[in-house]
């Protein structure tokens, strides 16, 4: 039976007691190493996006675009109604290259036009709509990695 005071257990995570994890000589055998997932210089990365636009690969770049996986298209939708196929042409022509297509339908999810859709699933292209900012980090993992993708971005 004890006889004083109450005492706290040792804490051994913190070192205070002999022989805790942090005390106890031993070092780790792990060797240092970086996980920062390698991009190829070719590839176009989001850096940000908002107050009606974006910045790809470290540039400014206004209004909509389609992001291929070398270059950016800037295209004269302002909002989803305004989308056309006719826009999406470089889209469009990049095909081959393409398995899936990420759409950022502005500051809410929507659903991409039918007559898109139809295009899309002409050409044997998947596509997944979100908004804008979910669509720009999704694109980014895909590039990461070296998936063949594609993003149409309205802007925020």
């Amino acid at each position: 039976m004890q006889t004083g005071p109450p005492t706290e257990p040792p804490d051994f995570l913190s070192g205070d007691a002999p022989g805790g994890l942090f005390n106890s000589g031993l070092k780790a055998h792990i060797p240092p190493m970086d996980i920062t997932p390698h991009i190829r210089e070719s590839r176009v990365i989001i850096d940000g996006y908002g107050d009606g636009g974006f910045r790809v690969n470290g540039e400014r770049r206004d209004g909509a675009l389609i992001v291929l996986e070398d270059h950016a298209v800037s295209i004269p939708a302002t909002d989803l109604q305004s989308l056309t196929p006719a826009m999406l042409q470089p889209l469009f022509d990049a095909a081959e290259e393409l398995d899936v297509v990420i759409f950022g339908m502005g500051e809410r999810m929507a659903f991409i036009p039918a007559d898109i859709m139809k295009q899309l699933q002409a050409l044997n292209i998947g596509s997944d709509p979100m908004d804008t900012g979910a669509a720009c980090r999704c694109f980014n993992v895909l590039v990461t990695e070296d998936r063949r993708a594609a993003a149409v971005l309205l802007p925020v």
